[in-house]
């Protein structure tokens, strides 16, 4: 039997070669991130004040996390639901 040839793939793990596109996150404000809390949606900056100083590095952390994952614009109009 013969055996099947394979080209060498590394090519294709080439970031540079990749077409992908990354959301941009053009600044760090993370206070217009739509946040849900159960039946509530607020805007981050709303909300910032009820939690302590530690809860709030945390939560901006995410926040931050959340935004390069689904960009700036996105992280306006879908939920980053809370509970």
């Amino acid at each position: 039997m013969d055996e099947p040839d394979f080209e060498d793939s590394d090519d294709e793990l080439d970031p540079e070669s990749s077409d992908v596109q990354l959301p941009k996150v053009e600044n760090g404000d993370v206070g217009n991130v739509l946040i849900g809390l159960k039946e509530v949606r607020l805007r981050y900056k709303d909300l910032r004040e009820a939690f302590g100083s530690s809860e709030r590095r945390f939560m901006e952390t995410q926040l931050h996390r959340y935004m390069r994952a689904v960009g700036t614009e996105l992280s306006e109009r879908i939920v980053y639901s809370l509970g």
